[in-house]
């Protein structure tokens, strides 16, 4: 890999000599069998991926062994695609192309390749060179490893054929360490490579000689009045205030990524509201620790970083210090925000808290500006492809981030601003609020984001209370559908990492279901491993409750779905219901005979295998038949043609899901579980939004949701919907008395759960209360009161023996 100084020198002296990467691999997993993942990400706007593969060269050869064409279409700077060869085998995890070829082993080259003059990006491993096993130096290897590309790597490696030294360019960690596409960012999930701040630069521009004299220009200047300075690569002398210190390796721990803002006194403001008069400074090794209230002269080079413009200093000096900061900039969404970028700047408006999903990994929270949350498009609206595009627009620009200012990730989240001292019993929910917020504004990775400057000067309002109790839902038999994030006996896959992990894992979960106190319940998210993960789970249910309260139905096999790590069951309390008949499973098999294609419930990108089962309550012998589902997911892998993703809000895959709803209904009517039951219910997660296709196919075949509608059960991206269903038929709806959802998962950052991957703090877990005991909080339905019909017989019996 060529140093900054010689890219230089060529860049000079000869631009043709100069490759440029429009694409790098910021990311690569290589474990046995199908356990190989790679992240691509884009250095520049990339039109189409298409124009792109990738080549594996196996064991040495100096041919192409496999040639893997990229799929998609366009990518933004630093927004990234997953290409893997079995998208499950890890986590949780959907990649954006799944291929059929086994890929790579850690002795094996790969090469990205731009097709259409056969220009190479980037490379990894040595092509014609085999080590053997693995490439590997200073305790860095390519076999049995994530690894995540660092983040000073300006440029893809071009030259395939060079020695390959891991260590150099990558950092390492273990095969369960995961990467992910992240909105507009090259990251990794363990955060040492890419982001979310200080990534490397786009495009190359080289450094101009220092002895060049310097432009005396204001910053308004400097950011001019468009999207990009005007003056880029010019070498400038500036006079500002410190508005933000986020020098690395100076006394503040909290602030650190590498330079710090600066915005123009209020005399020196210009009278165009286009123009910005505030910029980072990239500080580098010039090694001047300011504060904030200095007055300095930057003397550096304009660049830039990813859409922000920034000056990389040469030389900084301090005039003075404890000067009055310059005025905050008061605004409220939406407004132009490039106008105000790294300026000073307090919002109008309650912001309200809707995402966490990077809180504990990269320090950074999501808040929108409307009076109510926002819900998924599909949650409230009719899909449909322009009305969704405007949706996400106005969601768009409605929203802001908000972070702490520290690069990396595994952040302690004591150091953000309003959450200290974090732990679950102080944490913020979504939903709640941050009534003033104010710092520096930022833009990095997309979007743009808020830094508190000083401690103190952010805070958050609680207004999402937690339910300690579950709804409401009368005083006869309660049924409740759950899904239980990956709950695994096994470790190393898609559940708890270790047996520390999953103790933890189990505690949260039997709090909750304790607390949910349920007579049935449909739990999803199983390991697809039988009766063991259910004997496991009651058996820790009864021993916190003292005693045999529960029970677990056998599906009868060990794999209930043949094709997934993960499948559904039930538990429910024997002092409230038996079975009855026979649990039945809906696969492709059964399916075939209704008339199904295959590929529904078995294979690659299907849905699981729905499991039936027929109970009757003790007291008054009413039955209900029961079928349990987890449709297949939203994420694009594989999918094509009507399966594809066709940008009306319902994600890829719709057409599968709505067969599977197709499915169940006409296996309803052979009753597969021979227990004569016309009262049916259909639960579970059916990964569709309220007014999606698989959801209007059950509705409108006369089942209907007992919950309300706009009852949300599940958060993504910022915004809550209902995934999680509990639907009845017109008999079973006579016996409904009321339902909603049990708030106590998705509203919860994730920061709270049982993991302890990412350097998460042990201290923020509490397993004796269920927040964020799953990623899904759990619906619940109450059935109106049974007559004890067995009590009445009996007495009528006696009054005629009596006689």
């Amino acid at each position: 890999m060529l140093s900054k100084a010689v890219l230089a020198t060529i860049f000079l002296s000869n631009v043709a000599a100069l490759p440029v990467s429009d694409v790098i691999i910021t990311g690569y997993i290589e474990g046995s069998s199908f356990n190989k993942f790679l992240q691509i990400s884009a250095l520049t706007r990339v039109p189409d991926l298409a124009q792109y593969q990738v080549e594996v060269y196996f064991n040495g050869a100096t041919t192409a062994g496999a040639t893997i064409p990229l799929t998609g279409g366009a990518l933004e700077p630093c927004e990234s695609w997953i290409i893997s060869d079995n998208d499950e085998s890890l986590v949780d995890f959907e990649a954006d192309q799944e291929v059929t070829n086994n890929l790579w082993n850690g002795n094996d080259a790969i090469i990205l390749r731009r097709i259409a003059d056969r220009a190479i990006m980037d490379s990894f491993g040595q092509v014609g060179n085999n080590p053997g096993t693995s490439w590997s130096n200073n305790g860095i290897q390519t076999v049995d490893k994530s690894l995540c590309r660092k983040r000073t790597v300006l440029t893809g490696d071009v030259d395939p054929s060079d020695g390959f030294d891991p260590s150099l360019e990558w950092n390492q960690f273990n095969i369960d360490v995961f990467f992910t596409q992240m909105d507009n960012g090259c990251k990794c999930f363990d955060g040492s490579s890419l982001g979310p701040t200080d990534p490397p630069a786009p495009t190359f521009m080289p450094t101009m000689s220092p002895t060049v004299t310097p432009r005396e220009v204001f910053i308004h200047e400097i950011q001019g009045s468009g999207f990009t300075s005007p003056i880029v690569g010019v070498r400038v002398r500036v006079q500002a205030i410190v508005i933000g210190d986020f020098q690395n390796g100076d006394a503040d721990e909290e602030r650190d990524l590498g330079g710090f803002w600066i915005q123009e006194e209020d005399v020196d403001t210009d009278s165009d509201d286009m123009t910005s008069e505030g910029c980072f400074v990239l500080d580098g090794s010039v090694g001047v620790d300011v504060k904030l209230g200095d007055k300095v002269i930057v003397t550096g080079i304009v660049q830039e970083n990813f859409g922000n413009t920034v000056v990389e200093a040469q030389s900084i000096e301090i005039v003075s210090s404890g000067e009055d900061l310059p005025s905050y900039s008061e605004i409220e969404l939406p407004t132009n925000l490039e106008a105000v970028e790294g300026m000073l700047v307090k919002f109008k408006q309650d912001l309200i808290i809707t995402e966490q999903f990077n809180l504990d990994r990269f320090s950074e929270v999501g808040l929108y500006a409307g009076t109510e949350r926002p819900y998924q498009f599909t949650q409230i609206n009719d899909p449909s492809m322009s009305d969704f595009q405007a949706y996400l627009d106005e969601l768009k620009s409605m929203s802001i981030i908000y972070e702490d200012g520290r690069d990396g990730s595994t952040n302690d989240v004591d150091y953000f601003d309003g959450f200290s001292p974090y732990s679950t019993a102080t944490a913020p929910r979504m939903g709640d609020i941050i009534e003033t917020l104010q710092g520096v504004l930022d833009y990095s990775f997309g979007a743009f984001r808020v830094r508190s400057i000083i401690d103190g000067s952010v805070s958050v309002t609680k207004t999402n209370e937690r339910p300690e109790l579950p709804p409401n839902v009368g005083d006869g038999l309660r049924i409740s559908s759950f899904n239980v994030l990956n709950y695994f006996i096994t470790f190393g896959g898609r559940g708890a990492a270790n047996q520390v992990e999953f103790d933890r894992q189990k505690q949260k979960l039997v709090t909750a279901l304790a607390g949910l106190n349920a007579d049935i319940v449909g739990l999803v998210e199983l390991e697809n491993k039988f009766p063991a993960v259910l004997i496991d789970l009651v058996t820790a249910l009864n021993t916190r409750l003292g005693g045999p309260v529960y029970s677990f139905v056998d599906p009868g096999r060990e794999k209930v779905d043949v094709s997934d790590a993960i499948s559904v069951g039930f538990i429910y309390k024997p002092s409230a219901y038996s079975v009855i008949g026979s649990p039945a499973i809906l696969d492709d098999t059964v399916a075939a005979t209704l008339g199904f294609s295959t590929g529904i419930f078995d294979g690659i990108n299907s849905n699981r295998a729905a499991l039936a089962v027929t109970f009757e309550s003790v007291i008054g012998e009413k039955c209900i038949t029961i079928v349990n589902n987890h449709f297949k997911s939203k994420g694009a892998s594989g999918s094509s043609g009507e399966n594809a993703d066709q940008s009306d809000g319902q994600g890829a895959w719709n057409v599968r899901r709505s067969l599977a709803a197709q499915a169940v209904i006409e296996w309803l009517k052979t009753n597969p579980t021979s227990a004569v039951c016309d009262r049916e219910m259909i639960m579970g997660d059916l990964n569709a939004y309220a007014r999606e296709d698989p959801v209007r196919v059950l509705l409108e075949a006369g089942y209907k949701n007992v919950k309300d509608e706009m009852d949300y059960s599940y958060v993504f991206d910022g915004q809550i919907g209902t995934l999680d269903y509990i639907l009845v038929n017109e008999n079973m709806d006579k016996d409904v008395e009321t339902a909603g959802v049990w708030h106590v998962n998705e509203d919860e950052a994730d920061a709270l759960d049982y993991t302890l991957r990412f350097g998460r703090p042990a201290t923020f877990f509490d397993g004796t209360v269920p927040w964020r005991s799953s990623d899904h909080s759990p619906v619940l339905v109450g059935l109106k009161k049974e007559k004890d019909d067995k009590k009445a017989k009996q007495d009528k019996r006696s009054f005629r023996m009596r006689r």
